[in-house]
């Protein structure tokens, strides 16, 4: 059975580290925009490792309820990489009227942002260096698809494996933006996607505010104690954002590290070889037709 939802939904699908928080949270800020709980609900991820999700009328738990919003809003990057299945179910089994989001950012950088993110939420070994981790991520493309940095590493760069799926199940109701121009022009980005629902413009603050950073820490205990801190109370931090800005700036002061940004210019151009390829079918793809207005400078 169908559970029925009266107001729409809008999903940020993709994909991981391209600003998919920060836009969470500038859209979030509409008096009309109802955010879930979680910006990550995940609700559909199993499907693309081969599993099944929890009932479909369990969905809209992950929303609180509402008389006064327009829109549901959730951030699920993890979904891009479903493919045709994935955006199949959220098209015909949520039985609402759906738009979905896709940003993409130059895959080389979006892989070391990936590598640093991966080092700063201990889920890689301090002592890996990006080189290394390029290796074993490109190898293990060869192999069945695992829910490890390793093993989603260099794949989740290759995004025309995926766009496919979602522009031809949303057609007209699939937006890409690039991540390039989210952080050059957030206003201009953020009027258009309002303007593309049907809203009215609202002055969203913070925009040049960078969500989701990745930084150094001093003491490994106390980093690993606020991981656990902000994802167990990644709701109430949704509600009150300026209470989570708060905390961070404690932070901080307390145990950010200081210190030189590292060249990784060898690096960049051994991803730049593994994605040429891809990177050009996608350009082809997105001209062809007619996705986006101008193409950021790693796809010219």
């Amino acid at each position: 059975m169908k559970f029925v939802s009266n107001t729409s939904l809008l999903i940020i699908a993709g994909v991981h580290k391209a600003g998919t928080t920060s836009l969470f949270k500038y859209l979030s800020s509409h008096s009309r925009i109802n955010p879930s709980t979680v910006k990550e609900t995940h609700f559909f991820t199993p499907i693309r490792f081969g599993n099944t999700p929890d009932k479909i009328e369990n969905y809209w738990k992950q929303f609180s309820p509402s008389n006064t919003h327009l829109w549901n809003l959730e951030a699920s990057p993890s979904y891009f990489y479903g493919g045709e299945k994935l955006a199949h179910t959220l098209k015909h089994e949520l039985n609402a009227d759906i738009k979905t989001i896709i940003i993409l950012r130059d895959p080389s950088k979006r892989f070391i942002s990936f590598f640093n993110h991966g080092k700063y939420i201990l889920e890689i070994d301090p002592a890996t260096t990006l080189n290394q981790h390029i290796i074993d991520s490109k190898n293990a493309c060869y192999t069945k698809l695992e829910d490890t940095r390793v093993s989603r590493g260099i794949r989740e760069g290759f995004y025309i494996d995926y766009i496919k799926a979602w522009t031809n199940t949303f057609q007209n109701n699939n937006k890409i933006i690039f991540f390039e121009d989210l952080v050059s022009n957030p206003q201009a980005i953020v009027d258009d996607i309002f303007d593309w629902l049907g809203l009215e413009t609202e002055i969203i603050k913070g925009l040049n505010e960078v969500e989701n950073k990745t930084a150094r820490y001093k003491n490994k205990f106390i980093h690993s104690i606020s991981i656990k801190i902000n994802a167990t109370l990644s709701s109430f931090f949704i509600k009150q954002p300026t209470i989570k800005k708060q905390l961070r700036r404690v932070y901080r002061l307390i145990n950010n590290k200081e210190g030189e940004s590292q060249d990784y210019s060898s690096e960049k151009q051994l991803l730049d070889s593994i994605y040429k390829e891809k990177n050009q079918e996608l350009k082809e793809y997105l001209i062809k037709n007619n996705l986006c207005k101008k193409l950021p400078d790693w796809l010219l």
